[in-house]
């Protein structure tokens, strides 16, 4: 059979496209299209509905029903709701500086008028800080767990304390928002907690963010782990 003559059968069996029903929530737009497409010798209505995300890529897939496919667009609305709404993204390790693409995915964040918390130990900041702008949007966020001993202890590394307090340094002085965030754990005392946010602060960053480390079933060690009653009389202290 000749390549047109194929063409235009498997065309055969499908219709114009009626006019599309919009589908709105808020600033989220979707369309539904009413189609029909022959399979077997038996005709059969579709329901072809498409959208944007965020990100605007655009997603367009058949439905068998009106029904699913509003659910599906509704779905997707409240989604693109709570991505558009959403302030802030933190953006935790593993150690983001790694990616190779981190710069642009923190670019394209900030384009989209978002704040940027982009977690880090620092390790290798010195060496990746030219990649990125000083922006009111982008802080860096430097893993700290205490003073030199006890931060050394938590990553069982030595040196790692020292690297990460200059990287600091370096980040303020080109003109960068800095945070600490820190990750308390067993035998912590309120003085030296309170000691140690002394020392954040005086090295010029804008706030610590502190959680206690709670255990999970993996975990080499189970005795770091600050126990219930004990993060309570810890913070309280």
């Amino acid at each position: 059979m000749p390549k047109s003559n194929e063409r235009k059968q498997k065309t055969n069996g499908r219709n114009q496209k009626e006019k599309p029903i919009t589908f709105k929530r808020g600033s989220f737009t979707g369309k539904i299209y009413t189609t029909s497409r022959e399979m077997g010798g038996q005709t059969y209505t579709v329901f072809r509905y498409s959208y944007y995300q965020p990100d605007g890529k655009r997603v367009v897939k058949d439905s068998g029903s009106m029904e699913r496919a509003q659910q599906i667009l509704e779905d997707a609305a409240q989604a693109f709701g709570r991505a558009r709404g959403a302030p802030m993204v933190s953006i935790p390790g593993g150690e983001p500086l790694i990616h190779k693409e981190m710069p642009q995915i923190v670019e394209g964040i900030i384009a989209r008028k978002k704040f940027v918390y982009l977690c880090t130990n620092a390790l290798l900041l010195r060496k990746r800080i030219n990649d990125y702008k000083p922006s009111p949007y982008l802080t860096f966020s430097v893993h700290l767990d205490g003073l030199k001993d006890r931060h050394d202890a938590s990553v069982c590394q030595e040196g790692v304390f020292d690297i990460a307090v200059e990287a600091i340094k370096m980040a303020i002085d080109k003109g960068f928002r800095v945070n600490v965030n820190c990750t308390l754990f067993q035998g912590e005392t309120p003085e030296e907690v309170a000691e140690f946010l002394d020392y954040a602060m005086e090295l010029g960053i804008e706030g610590v963010t502190i959680a206690p480390g709670f255990s999970y079933e993996h975990a080499p060690r189970q005795d770091v782990f600050i126990k219930g009653v004990d993060v309570k009389n810890l913070f309280r202290g």
